[in-house]
């Protein structure tokens, strides 16, 4: 037998049966049980939405008596989307908000030591606010310590911010022979 023709045979075969087992499996999976819920997502409900649906339910209760009684369906009939946290949905004429994260207060940068400071407890770092509590984590050793700050020192070189400590502050974190280090500065 040619292997060609073998080859044009399966080919002939695989697809005689994909024609005829794709449109089987779709017409008995057509028209299933009443009682099976239709998937979907669900975000999260609307006190509003909530009230639309108990007017809807009972529209002589409600006071509603036409076809425009049900305003938590859409033209489609699905429920619209609600805020989750019970937040009311903004109106019509409200501006669209938009949310901007909190700037993260925690910079990269070097700590290194100086007989200037003259506090264990004080450190010059320029890009903290003056006198917030700074803690100075080693990103060598994972070692970390707390000074309050002074924003009073400036960048080194590479225009990273640089963290002046106390010597002995400055020993919690690294040995000194080791400075500068690369610290995470955090507020």
């Amino acid at each position: 037998m040619d292997p060609d023709f073998a080859q044009r045979r399966r080919v002939f075969v695989a697809a005689a049966i994909t024609a005829v087992a794709v449109p089987a499996v779709f017409m008995l999976d057509r028209g299933g049980d009443a009682d099976t819920p239709t998937l979907g997502t669900l975000v999260g409900t609307a006190p509003i939405a909530e009230a639309a649906s108990a007017a809807a339910a009972d529209p002589v209760a409600a006071g509603n008596t036409g076809p425009a009684a049900s305003q938590a369906e859409t033209i489609l009939g699905t429920t619209p989307t609600g805020y989750l946290d019970g937040t009311v949905p903004p109106g019509d004429a409200d501006p669209p908000m938009i949310a901007i994260p909190r700037p993260r207060d925690a910079v990269t940068g070097d700590a290194t030591f100086s007989n200037s400071v003259n506090s264990l407890s004080t450190c010059l770092v320029p890009v903290a606010p003056n006198g917030a509590t700074v803690t100075l984590t080693n990103l060598d050793n994972g070692r970390s310590v707390q000074c309050r700050a002074t924003s009073v020192a400036g960048q080194d070189a590479s225009g990273r911010p640089t963290a002046t400590v106390h010597p002995d502050t400055f020993s919690v974190i690294a040995d000194i022979t080791d400075a500068p280090v690369p610290v995470e500065i955090t507020w």
